[in-house]
């Protein structure tokens, strides 16, 4: 493969951000069988095995190098060692985009089980990416001698990024060092009681509002001052002109939801809402399909312009990712949790709620950036998005 990156792509390079994945598994792994299923997901997906070469306009290319290989490393799981530390410091650790693989995988062994954290750079992958990858790991790694399916390789953009400026500021490798510096990502997951979402969820089935609606209503209540700042994480995938089906790459949009809401009386009113405007989105993606890239509205100039501003802004995304349609047992392996995080920029997210559903199992994590939210205050807002959910459980039905 050597083709320019799209404009998606390059944007998202530049801004030096990561996704994340963390699975609970059943079984324990052994360093020789991880080495072969690795093996086995960078033949099988193109972008797994390329590397960013800059050309003499400082544009990206992603180029093939069949030398990379998928680093990884095992930790066994001490006092003091949790998923979550582990995940915030690779998730911190931005990769080298010439000479590295844009994958890395941590494993903490626990006895009979072990967590599987892989993270990757956001310019070669979005949430549902690593949920086929998680999948594709557990298929090889319950059954390592089943033959890989590769999947061909991303067509090339005919929206082309623009080159930077020749001055100093317009060098790739410090525009990515410019966003990633001073910035810090902390993850807190969101233990939730299964009886208090499962009333939630019946709650929003009666009203006829899908569960992600009702969640964009609670936190649009809980953030007045984001109330035009809301955002929610849309999957392009069935909706591109070109079918990438499962290919590990990044297809992946946001919805704004611009609604203020009042009083908590206003919510089951304002979920509709809400659903509506989240449904004419889709529909509209779904009768103009989006081509790779969309169209260029961001241009090298807008992200030097962001890179050396001042201010930060305040947003709130939510990244839902719904049911995991993927199996849990794999041989004598069993997936049992899935937490999966978008990404935080210093000058956009800053703020966001990751949600997965397995099995009827919802996982939580607040995401945040520490220039711009406290600890403290992701407590506060966790406490008051709980307290507004159970009031508008028990709020009486409209007549």
């Amino acid at each position: 493969m050597k083709r320019l990156l799209n404009i998606y792509e390059a944007s998202l390079l530049y801004l030096n951000i990561n996704t994340f994945l963390r699975a609970e598994i059943k079984g324990v792994i052994h360093p020789d069988l991880l080495k072969v299923v690795l093996k086995k997901l960078q033949q099988r997906h193109p972008q797994l095995r390329v590397k960013v070469h800059y050309d003499g306009n400082s544009r990206p290319w992603f180029v093939t190098d069949d030398t990379l290989e998928i680093p990884f490393r095992i930790v066994p799981t001490t006092p003091g060692i949790t998923w979550e530390s582990v995940a915030m410091a690779e998730f911190n650790t931005p990769f080298r985009e010439q000479g590295e693989v844009f994958l890395r995988v941590v494993i903490l062994q626990r006895g009979d089980a072990f967590d599987l954290l892989m993270v990757s750079d956001h310019c070669t992958s979005d949430g549902m990416s690593l949920v086929y990858l998680l999948r594709d790991f557990l298929d090889f790694l319950g059954n390592p001698v089943k033959p890989v399916v590769i999947f061909p390789e991303t067509p090339t953009p005919t929206q082309r990024p623009p080159p930077l400026n020749t001055h100093p500021e317009s060098d790739p490798a410090a525009l990515r060092r410019s966003f990633s510096e001073g910035r810090y990502t902390q993850l807190v997951p969101w233990s939730v009681p299964k009886p208090f979402f499962e009333q939630f969820m019946a709650r929003c089935k009666q009203e006829h509002v899908s569960v992600h609606s009702g969640l964009c209503t609670a936190c649009l209540l809980a953030l007045p001052d984001l109330s035009g700042h809301i955002a929610s994480a849309v999957n392009h995938r069935p909706f591109l002109k070109e079918n990438v089906g499962e290919s590990f790459g990044f297809y992946a949009g946001g919805v704004p939801t611009d609604l203020r809401i009042k009083t908590i009386q206003e919510f089951w009113l304002s979920a509709k809402k809400v659903s509506k405007r989240l449904k004419r989105a889709l529909h509209s993606m779904q009768s103009l399909p989006i081509s790779i890239p969309p169209v260029n509205t961001l241009t090298a100039q807008d992200l030097l312009r962001m890179s050396t501003s001042s201010p930060i802004e305040k947003n709130f995304t939510i990244t839902n990712m719904g049911h995991l349609r993927i199996p849990v047992v794999y041989g004598s392996y069993q997936l049992v949790n899935v937490h999966l995080v978008a990404s935080a920029t210093k000058n956009s997210i800053g703020l966001g709620l990751a949600v997965s559903t397995l099995q009827h199992r919802p996982s939580f994590v607040f995401f945040f950036n520490r220039p711009a939210y406290t600890p403290s205050e992701i407590d506060s807002l966790v406490t008051k998005i709980k307290s507004i959910i159970e009031e508008a459980v028990h709020l009486p039905f409209a007549e």
